[in-house]
């Protein structure tokens, strides 16, 4: 498997792809009801779009490698997303 390279110029760009990301990796599960749509949806609430934006610019602020820091928000989402739909 090889690795990707993805250019996120903006916190816009980071923000949308963590959000895009993490609801491709929860809907790839195949769970009744968390089809890639819906988990999208959810992904680009206000609110949580509101959550990923603040985690990311926190972290960067404080000194974390950008690729780290959009690994471990992503991490967080999906267990927030499992914890809280229960899957």
């Amino acid at each position: 498997m090889s690795a990707k390279t993805v250019h996120l110029n903006t916190t816009t760009d980071v923000v949308a792809y963590i959000a895009a990301t993490t609801a491709q990796a929860i809907a790839s599960k195949g769970v009744d009801e968390h089809d890639l749509e819906t988990v999208m949806d959810r992904m680009t609430s206000d609110r949580v779009l509101s959550q990923i934006r603040t985690a990311y610019l926190r972290r960067v602020r404080d000194g974390q490698h950008r690729p780290t820091a959009i690994t471990k928000i992503g991490v967080g989402l999906i267990t927030e997303y499992r914890t809280h739909y229960g899957i």
